[in-house]
């Protein structure tokens, strides 16, 4: 999918100042991470890796598995649509709603997709290959790591790839890279993007059985740039905590203010909320907080099951907070 994802900051060039519309806590300095690179350019004169090598051992070590075990793309969403290629022709469920590009990426490589409300309804159709994102993506609802532990174990010869890009923003136990690489059957995902708030860098990583999916990877997909930003940032990772419990109680807090406007939200175990309009649709209010407020919504009609009154948003800052609550009421009440 090329439009509709959230964080379209450049359909607003220059207004938008508030962004809730990635399920990232956007408010990080990166002053240092780009001096760093100032002081890299010399690398962009030569090619990369042809496969980021050096990451995948740097990754490795820090998850404290072997570096075979691990695959290193361009953004996980490289590594979804290798998976699929890699999966063509085969049977798959998703569990939704879900990240629209496992949808996409099946539909490119005729894979027969079909749609669950949870894990457990999909092995119901057999599938050869299951997506579940874990915490949910847009509801920020966690699966137990032993039901998934259970069911994957219990069907050995299907491949679970697991989505964990927003494990970081939940306090609740997600699969380990130990456990990943064990089952056999098993693909995380994770990346860089939300841990670090670049999602511009598009690094990203499979951990698990990625042997036959290196074999579909292209040759310098990573650039020299983002192997260099990516070391940087492993390397000082400490300069960038992540205040999950802070930002889950200030999704609670929205959620609630929320319902108190007639806005139903669905429960969440992170710091983004799934939301549907009492009335009106979601494009509208996306304009309309965009035009009159500088704030930036995302408009989540285009998840699978969903409707046009869904729109998704992550919690910021308590100030940034109570803007949104003080303008999505004003809208509501128009």
């Amino acid at each position: 999918m090329i439009d509709g994802h959230g964080d379209d900051l450049f359909r607003f060039p220059g207004i938008v100042k508030h962004n809730f519309s990635s399920n990232i806590f956007s408010r990080v300095d990166h002053t240092a991470l780009l001096a760093h690179l100032a002081a890299c350019g010399d690398d962009i004169l030569h090619y990369p890796e042809p496969r980021a090598y050096s990451l995948e051992s740097m990754f490795a070590a820090e998850a404290g598995i072997d570096a075979r075990h691990l695959l290193v793309t361009n953004g996980a969403t490289e590594c979804i649509y290798i998976i699929a290629q890699m999966m063509r022709d085969k049977r798959a469920a998703i569990v939704a709603p879900a990240f629209r590009e496992y949808e996409d990426a099946c539909a490119l490589n005729h894979l027969i997709v079909s749609w669950h409300e949870s894990l457990a309804e999909a092995m119901k159709v057999s599938p050869d290959l299951v997506w579940i994102c874990n915490p949910a993506n847009p509801t920020g609802h966690v699966t137990p790591r032993e039901h998934i532990l259970d069911i994957v174990s219990a069907y050995p010869s299907t491949l679970f790839v697991v989505d964990q890009a927003y494990a970081d923003y939940t306090l609740l136990p997600v699969l380990t890279p130990q456990q990943s690489v064990e089952r056999g059957n098993v693909i995380m995902l994770s990346s860089l993007t939300k841990r670090f708030a670049v999602p511009g860098l598009r690094i990203g990583y499979a951990i698990g059985c990625v042997d036959r999916l290196a074999e579909y990877l292209k040759p310098w997909s990573v650039s020299s740039v983002a192997i260099a930003a990516a070391k940087y940032l492993v390397e000082h990772k400490a300069d960038y905590p992540i205040d999950a419990a802070m930002l889950h109680n200030q999704g609670l807090m929205l959620s609630a203010r929320f319902q108190q406007l007639g806005i139903a939200v669905s429960p969440t175990d992170c710091n983004f909320i799934l939301c549907r309009l009492p009335h009106g649709t979601a494009a509208d209010l996306k304009e309309w907080l965009v035009s009159n407020y500088g704030i930036l919504i995302r408009d989540a009609s285009n998840f699978h099951g969903l409707s046009p009154a869904h729109f998704r948003v992550a919690a910021q800052t308590i100030p940034e907070n109570e803007l949104l609550i003080k303008a999505v009421s004003q809208w509501i009440g128009l």
